[in-house]
């Protein structure tokens, strides 16, 4: 049988193509562009829409867009919608709102460039630095928002502090004037012609195009491709919060004038698919967890967050590599409709469980004046132990009852999980290839067969004392050994372990009125000059020199040891019952000679200290220390 599908190649000017794109495009249009509701998020970065619209302004070739030509019942217009460059189409959009944003500073003219900064005494590069920030600011092409000679020749001057001559101020608009002109002529690109493929065809084939063509370009974020291939896979939601985040994601895009198949502007959709409920449920489960996921300080709605896909897969049984299957084995109602329901109610309650067994050591904050956590695990190290949380309560793979022993397996998960959180991380056990470690700390296989015996017992299995010194000692090593000279960030790993120490010890409860700084007990700057010319370095931000200060004390005795201030200072009884607890040694271990401190004597400091952390750490976790 021969397809009745076709391709059609025409040719758009930038000016219809972003016309066309517009809800309400000025003037008369013969064409309308839709975005799918399959299509993914805007997710170029302003270089590489800077570098399109670069490679614009010099000619090149930007491909051609695809767009699939739709039944339009109005009879008005032709109605496409964009299967290949919404990143393409959406920077033309945007440049054409705020041009100056995009454009290369290439595009204003150098003979005014040279002109201003032979009037001004400077150097070119100078200048155009200048104006380059200037067009960024500006944005648009109005006087309102400063696209003007004198708004331009005013930062000039303020820049190169020569703002009060009012001579040179007129001077130097005069020069701009020319330039402006010319600027404004240059970025125009309405004119510039665009490639089209348009296709005609069966609907239910877009998905697989929309898939094949992204195995090319741009890759997208490996799942929103399956908004494509789970088109028709409705799906009942039920939440109201996982409704609002898809509808969120649509009111970003119309708010930026797109047309979208069967959206209009301040209404919401009621009909889902698996793709958004998967979307919307990932913005909630990030939303409400903040121990386990990390939320931007300005989340963008139209990104899509991958812990709902992973959850939804591995918790059915599945390895990660089946997820493009995910929407045949989602639980499904009378009507054969996905109902993810008890699903989501379910994993809501293994998330908040696995944060509440892991706050203690992960949400201690270290630092009162920081308003999150720094977060050290990826994403699938969380989704594991959510998962393995879920499947050792409910039937997963079933109807989603508990399981007549669950209470017994939360107690185990309770006290183990929150070791296997740290020795993951000291044995960067989730880097590289991890879909088959996701699964296996979920299930536990039958030996050479891929059928489910059940719940892996690992995350329920508390890890031996032997193992735990093993781990900690070879990662302590390789601290002693960094050669550093200067101040080092401290990394992720570093902050957990001290949570994990100081877990016990330091409550914001009880010391909410203080702010606590991380410091390094010998302070960089000493240590800086006890270091010889010749060493490569010393291990400075070894995680055995850093303790908690509070921010009145650190501050007081800036670069002192704390053993040299408390010589010269008495601090109030409140101040030395913390400072006891912090610091973890002795007062007078923290003290560098007169004869100054060698490499052997701090290092034997560091390891004596370790010792002490250690056995803090081994009493926080519950794990008994072999004689």
């Amino acid at each position: 049988m021969v397809s009745t599908n076709a391709a059609t190649h025409i040719t758009l000017t930038v000016g219809q193509l972003v016309n066309a794109t517009q809800e309400n495009p000025p003037g008369s249009s013969s064409i309308r562009i839709e975005i799918p509701r399959f299509q993914r998020s805007l997710v170029w970065s302003d270089e590489q829409r800077s570098n399109l619209i670069e490679s614009i302004h010099r000619g090149y070739p930007i491909g051609s867009l695809l767009l699939y030509k739709r039944a339009n019942p109005k009879g008005d217009e032709e109605l496409f919608q964009v299967v290949d460059g919404l990143q393409r189409t959406s920077t033309l959009v945007a440049y054409a709102k705020k041009p100056l944003v995009f454009a290369p500073i290439t595009l204003f003219p150098s003979d005014v460039i040279e002109s201003v900064s032979s009037t001004l005494h400077t150097d070119e590069s100078h200048v155009q630095r200048v104006v380059a920030d200037w067009m960024k600011a500006t944005a648009e092409l109005t006087s309102v928002a400063g696209f003007t000679s004198k708004r331009l020749a005013t930062r000039l001057l303020a820049q190169f502090e020569k703002d009060d001559d009012s001579e040179l101020q007129d001077q130097i608009e005069e020069l701009l004037d020319h330039g402006l002109d010319a600027l404004r002529s240059e970025v125009d690109i309405t004119g510039v012609p665009v490639a089209v493929v348009t296709y005609t065809g069966d609907e239910s084939d877009l998905p697989d195009i929309f898939e094949r063509i992204n195995q090319r370009g741009t890759k997208l974020n490996k799942y929103e491709v399956f908004a494509a291939t789970w088109l028709n896979s409705e799906t009942n939601i039920n939440s109201s919060e996982i409704r609002a985040a898809i509808n969120s994601k649509y009111n970003s895009l119309l708010s930026e004038g797109y047309s979208i198949n069967g959206l209009e502007r301040d209404k919401t959709i009621q009909d889902f698919n698996l793709f958004e409920y998967l979307f919307g449920f990932g913005k909630v489960l990030v939303k409400s967890h903040p121990l386990l996921f990390r939320e931007p300080a300005n989340p963008d709605p139209t990104t899509t967050e991958p812990a709902a896909f992973s959850l939804s897969c591995v918790v059915r049984g599945q390895q990660l590599s089946e997820m493009k299957r995910l929407h045949k084995f989602m639980p499904k109602d009378a009507d054969d409709l996905i109902d993810p329901a008890k699903m989501e109610a379910a994993l809501l309650k293994a998330a908040a469980a696995v944060q509440s067994w892991l706050r203690p050591f992960t949400g201690l904050k270290l630092n009162s004046q920081s308003s999150s956590v720094d977060l050290a695990h990826g994403e699938l190290q969380i989704v594991s132990m959510i998962a393995r949380a879920a499947v050792g309560r409910w039937d997963t793979r079933g109807d989603w009852s508990e399981l007549p022993d669950w209470e017994k397996d939360w107690d185990d998960l309770k006290t183990a999980l929150r070791q296997h959180y740290l020795m993951d991380l000291l044995e960067e056990t989730w880097r590289g290839p991890i879909y088959s470690t996701v699964f296996n700390r979920v299930w536990d296989s039958i030996e050479e067969s891929s059928e489910i015996a059940g719940p892996s017992p690992h995350y329920a299995r508390s890890i031996a004392h032997a193992t735990w010194d093993n781990a900690l000692n070879a990662w302590f090593d390789k601290q002693v050994a960094r050669e550093q000279r200067t101040r080092q960030y401290v990394r992720a790993l570093d902050r957990v372990f001290l949570r994990y120490v100081y877990t016990g010890t330091v409550t914001h409860l009880d010391d909410e009125d203080v702010t606590f700084e991380l410091e390094h007990l010998f302070p960089v700057s000493r240590l800086k000059d006890e270091i010889p010319a010749d060493s490569p370095g010393w291990p400075i931000s070894c995680v055995a020199n850093l303790a908690l200060f509070t921010k009145a004390l650190n501050r007081e005795k800036t670069s002192q040891t704390i053993s040299e201030y408390l010589k010269e200072n008495t601090l109030s009884e409140a101040e030395k019952k913390r400072l006891d607890k912090y610091l973890l040694c002795e007062v007078d271990a923290v003290d560098i000679r007169s004869s100054g401190l060698s490499r052997d004597e701090y290092v034997e400091f560091l390891r004596t200290r370790w010792a002490t952390m250690k056995n803090d750490l081994y009493a926080n976790l519950g794990v008994s220390v072999e004689p």
